[in-house]
């Protein structure tokens, strides 16, 4: 989608260290990787352990690991953007209705707002490609003509904590 020269080397810091490099999706539980088995469908245990075992990673434990949640691979893109000094937001996206929750970050640079999906899902349409929008409003109504409801929870994801904060929107 193209930008500018500063927009193309921050997406490409973030590129190198998760787009197509290795990464699991899942988490890291009692010195082990929990992946889930997809192989015959949903994998109610793995769900099972996200919803009750899983707590927010540091990102040096989902880097070293090379396993991480979606909530996860966004916390390696906000450290990575922290020492670039670029500002960040963590949003959830969710559909009540299916049951579907996703996190993904936007970031500004140059008057513009970044969403780049590195999640570990690569089957996601968008991934590795940075969609623009001149204000974080067009970002949200992105989400929502799909169907999704979107929340800013950049202050609520905190490491070592089990993100609860999405289990009353599937209520």
């Amino acid at each position: 989608m193209g930008g500018s020269k500063k927009i193309n080397e921050i997406c490409q810091l973030l590129k190198d260290e998760l787009f197509d490099n290795g990464y699991m999706y899942g988490f890291y539980l009692n010195d082990r990787c929990v992946i889930p088995n997809m192989s015959l469908g949903f994998d109610e245990k793995f769900a099972n352990l996200l919803a009750s075992e899983y707590r927010i990673q540091e990102p040096t434990v989902s880097r070293r690991e090379k396993v991480a949640t979606c909530l996860d691979a966004v916390l390696i893109m906000k450290e990575i953007l922290l020492e670039q000094a670029v500002e960040s937001k963590i949003w959830m996206i969710f559909i009540k209705e299916k049951r579907k929750v996703h996190s993904v970050l936007t970031f500004e640079i140059d008057g513009k707002i970044v969403y780049l999906e590195l999640t570990p899902q690569s089957g996601k349409s968008n991934y590795g490609k940075e969609i623009l929008f001149d204000r974080i409003e067009e970002f949200v109504s992105y989400w929502e003509q799909q169907g999704y409801i979107v929340r800013d929870i950049t202050d609520e994801c905190t490491v070592g904590t089990n993100p609860t904060f999405f289990i009353d929107l599937l209520k």
